[in-house]
């Protein structure tokens, strides 16, 4: 999703806390600001080479723990 989209839907919409879900183009900063900024949020895939391995190793556990 690109940031003249996320203009656009903002325009549309005119309201805050609008979930937007996207592939890994939402992925670049100035997008994750902007849509922070404006008290917005955000929903997408996370390349494993962008999350530390302690992360998710933390979450894997916890995943394993609330399945038992």
């Amino acid at each position: 999703m690109s940031e003249p989209a996320i203009k656009q839907v903002r325009s549309i919409l005119n309201r805050e806390g609008v979930l937007y879900v996207g592939d890994c183009f939402i992925l670049a900063n100035s997008n994750r600001t902007g849509i922070e900024y404006a008290c917005d949020y955000y929903l997408m895939p996370v390349p494993v080479t962008h999350v530390p391995p302690e992360v998710l190793d933390k979450h894997d556990k916890e995943g394993r723990e609330q399945t038992q």
